[in-house]
């Protein structure tokens, strides 16, 4: 048995007013850590951040390890592609630089070049 939070558990609940009609949201804890992140940017939470979007430390914590996780499993899967690729074709492929933000999970280093179209 493990004392893992459960971010399928019903998160906070929440409200859109779409053409006039307002609907009920509802969200998981792993949504609701999402939505928190996506206000706070790459810093961690203070207590009553946590507390507005009715979530723990622990809670959290779990969701940013689920990311962590992930993240490492996409490296290794992006390795294989990448190392069949170039022994399929001869080259390998360029990919972009990356740095760690505050929490340790990776992003671009530089935006992406506008494409043409």
């Amino acid at each position: 048995m493990t004392n893992e939070p459960d971010l399928n558990e019903p998160g906070k609940s929440g409200t859109r007013v779409v053409d006039g009609v307002t609907h009920e949201l509802r969200r998981t804890k792993f949504e609701t850590c999402q939505e928190l992140t996506g206000e706070i940017g790459d810093r961690y939470p203070t207590t009553n951040e946590l507390a507005r979007w009715e979530l723990t430390k622990a809670e959290y914590d779990h969701f940013l390890l689920d990311l962590h996780d992930e993240e490492a499993a996409l490296g290794d899967r992006m390795a294989v592609s990448r190392a069949n690729h170039g022994q399929m074709t001869g080259h390998n492929l360029e990919l972009p630089e990356l740095e760690k933000d505050r929490r340790g999970l990776s992003h671009l280093k530089q935006d992406p070049e506008p494409t043409a179209g």
